[in-house]
């Protein structure tokens, strides 16, 4: 017998199913993401990692020591579970150059871009490189529509630790992976 939790009993069980499908189709296209990003800052990419739960909580050891502005209480807590946080190395480079924070849901809100962008300064800030916040999702709110940017190229130019760039996921790739 399956038994559902029922905990979270304000949010519809499809509502939930939705997020779960979109943070899959995140790291489905996630080297895709990061390829996007490399070939803004005139590159390619040599070598993408996820960086695991267990190192994300590791650096908030270390964030305990930066300067904290403009990241909310919240995000500390969500950071360690972030939806993809990728650690990218450009072609003819031996280190990383830049990582790539994900904030995966159906339908792009502005707690997702909040979110997203916390949790690239937190890694920024901690490691010194580079961090770029990512809005993935099928859909787009209309509150968040001029918030985040939609081409990679002058998201990676303007610099700006508040903004992330839109990816749009496609609807296949909502689709649960097939059994091997």
């Amino acid at each position: 017998m399956v038994t559902i939790d029922t905990s979270e009993a304000d949010i519809p069980f499809s509502n939930l199913i939705r997020e779960a499908y979109a943070e899959n189709a995140a790291r489905k296209n996630d080297r895709m993401i990061a390829r996007r990003i490399a070939r803004a800052r005139g590159h390619r990419v040599r070598l993408t990692e996820r960086i695991s739960y267990e190192e994300l909580s590791a650096l908030l050891i270390v964030a305990e020591n930066i300067d904290t502005s403009g990241i909310d209480e919240v995000s500390w807590d969500t950071f360690p579970n972030a939806d993809v946080a990728l650690r990218v190395t450009e072609r003819n480079r031996a280190e990383t150059q830049f990582y790539i924070v994900v904030e995966a849901s159906y339908t792009g809100e502005m707690y997702d871009l909040k979110r997203a962008t916390d949790h690239a300064k937190l890694l920024q800030r901690t490691t010194g490189i580079e961090a770029y916040a990512i809005v993935a999702g099928v859909r787009l709110n209309e509150d968040i529509q001029n918030a985040v940017w939609f081409d990679a190229e002058d998201f990676v130019k303007a610099q700006n630790e508040d903004a992330a760039l839109w990816y749009k996921l496609p609807k296949a790739a909502m689709d649960p992976l097939e059994p091997q």
